[in-house]
């Protein structure tokens, strides 16, 4: 008896956990339905139909598709009278898609007809009105070449734009498509996206409408990766392309490619593929913005070097050391807070942006802060709202088993999968750098240059800071040889330094800046 209960459970567990939610159904029969395989996209939208009834406006439209195909007029009557009633359905939708379907000769056509007409009449015309004008304004003006007086004109219409938006918000409510039909919708969002300074603020507010099937998914991730590319931070949906410095085109940095696609479906995007191509992406590139990572991530070295040593010895620097770069990087959040105390002095704005992005990146405030105190203020007003917009980004599934491993062997064997990035994991700052300090201990001089080789990829990738590797670097070689290779860690006592004259040099070999160099620029920095 017991084993028979023993069993039972083991199939109930085995279906339950099998158990799909109704956007992973929706998913693969999207998937099905492009594919034509018509049957299989059927059974499975009529799956997550039987989960959640409410579903968005664009699934419903491929369900339709299915149901047309299969020729269940039943089905297909029923779904286009939902289609009808659904907020993103409008008169032109329906002329352009449903056309070689001939709904129009359906006896059923005419309600169809008379429930557009029911939606239409509750949208707000002016507020259609004011947006059509302003977006055409918006277009208008970057139509132009982009020049330096275009840009200055662009960025006084965006924001007499947006103003006028909020206005019209405050008067009439938030542009839905109940509200003001899925191009007034996207009329608005248009002019949410060239606001820097709001468009956080109507970036919630979107989330909100999609949530309740009233704003199109499409522009939600344009949205939300046009966001974490400003703020120079890895995208969700793959949606930002960028130029490399021979002018091509390329993927922006994003997580989990793996499942970009899977992604990108859920939100009515095409594949990445056919999206890279339409973009005039023959050959379809996934360079991910790192290339050497040395030289990618900082594009002036020496300039940060300076900056950071100049904070670090309380040194003011001259103005011609002022460095930053919005070009796409993953900063590590010690490097933030260098930059963010120096800027400090400059511009008070561009500080604490720079602050708040240490959150952004990782950092916690249980971890070690050394930010002046007014910017630590500063984040620690909005820690919690920045830490959830970090917190999405994290893959949850990897970081758990991640957080679970004990052999530093099974890290090797992860990382070197170059499946993920440390911005898709949460344990990067902690529980990774704890295994590996780990192994460094028990580092016997046959085998320190293996491991320190291994590290070293994961600096060229951007996984490990250069900084961290040259002091535990010195660290092991301190405790084996009692000697400094790089002059890098600073042990409290004056230690000898592993051939002297060649310092400069292995230095060199890995982009640290000269010793001498640095020594100098202080010194005459201080006169």
């Amino acid at each position: 008896m017991k084993k028979i209960l023993l069993i039972i459970l083991l199939i109930i567990n085995f279906f339950v956990g099998k158990a799909q939610t109704a956007n992973e159904l929706l998913y693969m029969a999207k998937e099905a339905c492009l594919s034509s395989d018509y049957k299989k996209a059927y059974s499975l939208y009529s799956q997550a139909d039987s989960i959640d009834s409410l579903i968005y406006f664009y699934d419903l439209y491929y369900y339709y598709i299915t149901a047309e195909m299969i020729k269940d007029s039943a089905k297909t009557e029923e779904l286009l009278y939902r289609l009808a009633q659904s907020n993103g359905f409008e008169r032109d939708f329906m002329q352009y898609y449903f056309d070689h379907f001939k709904t129009y000769k359906r006896p059923y056509w005419g309600i169809v007809d008379s429930l557009i007409n029911v939606t239409e009449s509750n949208r707000c015309q002016p507020f259609i009105d004011s947006l059509a004008v302003m977006a055409e304004l918006d277009q208008s003006i970057r139509e132009k070449e982009w020049t330096d007086d275009v840009i200055k004109q662009a960025n006084v219409i965006d924001s007499i734009n947006m103003a006028k938006l909020l206005k019209l918000i405050e008067q009439y409510g938030f542009p839905t498509w109940k509200l003001v039909g899925e191009q007034g919708s996207t009329n608005a969002w248009l002019i949410a996206q060239h606001s820097p300074e709001y468009i956080h603020w109507y970036l919630k507010q979107y989330r909100k409408a999609v949530e309740d099937n009233n704003a199109g998914r499409q522009e939600l991730a344009y949205m939300e990766d046009r966001i974490l590319a400003m703020e120079c931070r890895p995208q969700i949906y793959g949606t930002q392309l960028g130029y490399k410095n021979d002018g091509t085109l390329y993927l922006r940095t994003t997580i989990d490619m793996k499942r970009l696609n899977e992604r990108r479906y859920l939100m009515d995007l095409p594949a990445v593929d056919d999206h890279l191509k339409s973009a005039g992406m023959e050959n379809v590139d996934l360079y991910h913005g790192y290339g050497n990572y040395l030289t990618e991530y900082y594009p002036n070295l020496n300039s940060f070097y300076m900056l950071v040593n100049y904070w670090e010895n309380k040194i003011e620097c001259p103005d011609s050391v002022l460095f930053y770069s919005e070009k796409e990087i993953y900063w590590f959040p010690n490097d933030l807070e260098n930059i963010a105390n120096y800027y400090y002095k400059y511009d008070t704005t561009f500080a604490v942006k720079t602050a708040k992005k240490m959150v952004l990146f990782g950092h916690t405030l249980d971890d070690d802060w050394n930010l002046y105190q007014p910017l630590m203020d500063t984040v620690k007003e909005c820690y919690a709202e920045l830490r959830a917009d970090y917190e999405r980004l994290i893959n949850k599934e990897i970081d758990i088993q991640i957080q679970a491993m004990t052999s530093f062997d099974t890290l090797v064997k992860f990382l070197d999968s170059g499946c993920y990035h440390r911005y898709e994991i949460d344990s990067w700052n902690n529980h990774i750098k704890k295994l590996i300090r780990e192994k460094s201990e028990t580092l016997t001089k046959q085998d320190y240059k293996d491991f320190f080789s291994w590290l070293f990829k994961q600096v060229e990738t951007g996984n490990y800071h250069l900084f961290d590797y040259a002091e535990l670097y010195d660290e092991v070689h301190y405790r084996l040889l009692k000697t400094s290779y790089y002059g890098q860690k600073d042990f409290g006592k004056k230690v000898r330094i592993y051939k002297p004259k060649q310092l400069e040099s292995r230095r060199s070999e890995i982009k640290l800046q000269s010793l001498e160099l640095i020594s100098n620029e202080c010194r005459d920095a201080s006169m």
